[in-house]
């Protein structure tokens, strides 16, 4: 325990730098051992919010193809087959989304797929689905804290 204002407080972890490797950096982390005073609560989570959990994990491999669908769009390197594939991402992103209902996310996942298949000016795509793959980004940041949080028992207020 450490003083700070004359209120004590449990110690922060060390972190020591280790060294990089590929581009990842590894730190060496002592946490303090638990004392009495500290609390442990298990998460009570919903077996909607599990399945939503399950589903939000596998998505972020899925956001980085998708950028790299756009990136390589921007660039002129994709051919149709890719742009194709992008659409199939989205449009199963979004289905699955629907059926576990994430609606912000769903919506988001099919306005890219809408603005992917559209045709007229590939810069007019690029921009828009950059665009939609931010807001795409915090819907998934959004979903995943919601997901998480032990939903309040109604029960359990009223008593």
């Amino acid at each position: 325990m450490t003083r700070v204002n004359g209120a004590t407080t449990p110690k922060r972890p060390r972190a020591d730098f280790i060294g990089a490797r590929r581009g990842n950096i590894l730190l060496r982390i002592d946490f303090p051992a638990p004392s009495a005073d500290w609390e442990f609560v298990a998460l009570k989570l919903s077996s909607r919010q599990q399945a939503q959990l399950a589903f939000l994990e596998t998505l972020p491999p899925r956001i980085a193809r998708v950028h790299s669908v756009i990136e390589q769009m921007a660039g002129g390197t994709a051919d149709d087959a890719v742009v194709r594939g992008l659409c199939r991402l989205l449009d199963e992103v979004k289905a699955k989304a629907q059926a576990l209902s994430l609606t912000g996310f769903s919506e988001t996942a099919g306005l890219m797929g809408t603005m992917a298949r559209r045709t007229g000016s590939l810069p007019v795509r690029v921009r828009g689905l950059r665009e939609l793959l931010g807001s795409l980004r915090i819907n998934h940041a959004a979903a995943v804290k919601k997901a998480s949080t032990p939903e309040r028992d109604d029960e359990a207020v009223a008593t």
